[in-house]
């Protein structure tokens, strides 16, 4: 006859079950409880900001790291260095220009110098910008063409800026888009490739294309390749990161290695090869990219091209991840066709572990199919609002963030290129809280976590301690704001 009494084992079962309902239930409890009180307090704008700016923010994954150095600390470089500021384009220059020029040492000193520097920083960033001073997408772009060369010099000082205006807002981690490696292969003679690949990507005449890719490679691994993604590890990387000491107990920085897509096609390979050599050999670099105006003519003739040599590289680096900037185009950059097969091609050919901006998806053909599949594949989209809204007009109900949602892509909000934008990961929050009701507290929680969850790092222990202190912070952050708000 069966017993009605209850082992130990089985009771022990019983407790367990009934603890993770309870578990269950009160976190729940908890979440909806969130969820309430934010609604109370987003009616206010200002009460947002206050809310978001205290609030952990996790990881910035799509932050250049030359964009988001505000334009009054690279003028700061300038004077200090006596360069000279040429005034028929606002460009920095090391040697003196021929005429209509200042000489920035004593720029300080002169009866016009406010003026002068706030004219510099329209130049140099969004400030005071409106539609008819100039183009909002020419003047993003060629803001980096007037200061970058004084960039390199000063990497210290810009890593720690941008450490301190993290951890100033509760950021714990940036994955920055640092420098491109400069190599000292000479590749003249490859150049006659330059026209031979991009005559066969009109024919996607792949299988030869990877034979010439695969011939320069191995040219380049003789030509001392190795040697050189080990010494920009070592001098520009590794250096910098340990001696001014980015890393500590409260914030984390990794580095993306990057290729500019207007380059000739050679000179682009080169670059991606080192890259993924480099971040092959650090754990400091914790992937690659590609950067440029994605509409520029050069980079939408050679974007088949340069997704084959992605495919490539992924091939000989498997372990190397990489996001790819894909869809930053809209119907006023592109035309129709060129709007069908971006994100596609950076996913399906090339490979990309996360995709960056994304903003043209509903223009891809088949954008369900793809959609689903970024869902299946676990691949976030990187959301930009004040970048996407300032380069390409689109903002509110025109960009495709809840389409993502929607379809249940994991969302990551990043800052893009803050200093010239003039912006920082807070006010992403505030407007993404803003222009969206739809999204709940929790789901703005969930982006935070997902930008841990989905950043390159290699380092398991390092990943799981930013997540643990990410718990923490949520903790005090949730039992004091709602003391604040009382």
């Amino acid at each position: 006859m069966q017993s009605f009494y209850l082992s130990m084992k089985q009771i022990r079962h019983v407790f367990l079950f009934i603890g993770l309902l309870i578990g269950f239930f009160s976190c729940k409890q908890e979440k909806e409880n969130s969820d309430l009180f934010f609604e109370k307090i987003r009616t206010n704008k200002k009460n947002i900001e206050i809310f978001m700016r205290a609030m952990p923010k996790g990881g910035d994954l799509h932050h250049h790291f030359a964009g988001s150095i505000y334009p009054e600390t690279i003028l700061k470089w300038a004077i200090k260095d006596n360069l000279y500021l040429d005034l028929s384009n606002y460009t920095i220059n090391h040697e003196k220009p021929k005429q209509n020029f200042i000489e920035l040492k004593n720029i300080t000193s002169r009866p016009d110098y406010e003026s002068l520097k706030n004219k510099i920083l329209q130049w140099w960033s969004v400030r005071d910008y409106t539609p008819d001073f100039y183009p909002s997408h020419s003047l993003f772009f060629e803001t980096f063409t007037k200061f970058i060369q004084i960039v390199p010099k000063n990497h210290p000082e810009g890593l720690l800026e941008i450490k301190n205006r993290a951890k100033l807002e509760n950021v714990s981690y940036i994955e920055t888009m640092f420098v491109p490696i400069q190599s000292l292969i000479q590749t003249d003679y490859l150049s006659s490739f330059n026209q031979k690949l991009r005559q066969d990507a009109l024919t996607q005449n792949k299988d030869i294309i990877l034979q010439d890719l695969e011939m320069m490679y191995q040219d380049f691994i003789k030509n001392g390749a190795e040697n050189e993604a080990v010494e920009y590890n070592k001098k520009i990387i590794e250096d910098n990161h340990y001696k001014y000491q980015i890393d500590d107990s409260n914030f984390s920085l990794r580095y993306q290695n990057y290729v500019i897509r207007t380059n000739p096609p050679v000179d682009v390979f080169e670059s991606l090869v080192l890259g993924f050599m480099s971040a092959e050999k650090s754990s400091l670099v914790v992937g690659v990219n590609i950067v440029a105006p994605e509409d520029n003519e050069v980079a939408m003739n050679d974007y088949w091209l340069h997704m084959i040599m992605f495919e490539f590289c992924h091939k000989k680096f498997p372990n190397v991840k990489y996001a790819l900037h894909a869809g930053e185009l809209t119907h006023n950059l592109a035309l129709p066709e060129q709007l069908s097969d971006h994100i596609k091609m950076a996913l399906e050919i090339a490979g990309a572990n996360r995709i960056g901006h994304g903003v043209d998806i509903a223009s891809e053909t088949n954008a369900p199919k793809l959609l689903n599949f970024m869902k299946e594949q676990h691949i976030p989209i990187e959301i930009n609002l004040t970048s996407n809204e300032f380069i390409l007009n689109v903002k509110n109900e025109n960009h495709p963030i809840e389409l993502y949602f929607n379809n249940k892509i994991p969302i990551v909000i990043s800052t893009d290129d803050a200093g010239i934008l003039r912006t920082d990961l807070t006010t992403q929050f505030v407007e993404l809280a803003w222009r969206y009701p739809h999204f709940k507290y929790s789901d703005i929680k969930q982006f935070i976590y997902n930008s841990l969850e989905y950043c390159f790092i290699e380092e398991p222990t390092l990943k799981k301690r930013l997540i643990q202190d990410l718990n923490q912070r949520f903790t005090i952050f949730e039992e004091n704001i709602k003391k604040d708000f009382q």
